[in-house]
């Protein structure tokens, strides 16, 4: 995985480490990831999968290195 730098507001990080705190998931980064896909998921890769590209949200949907 690569590692990018991103600024947010201090309300969504007191939430995150708030589901953090409560175990809801491991880490700041496992939220951002799982954030991502659903929004990539919703607004680019349900429209790719009508032309076969599922091979690809598959493999960015990943955890893994």
């Amino acid at each position: 995985m690569k590692l990018i730098s991103v600024k947010l507001p201090e309300a969504l990080i007191q939430g995150m480490d708030e589901l953090v705190k409560r175990g809801a998931y491991p880490s700041r980064s496992a939220i951002i990831r799982t954030a991502l896909r659903d929004l990539l998921r919703e607004e680019l890769w349900s429209n790719d999968k009508s032309r076969g590209l599922s091979g690809r949200e598959n493999y960015y949907m990943s955890d893994e290195e």
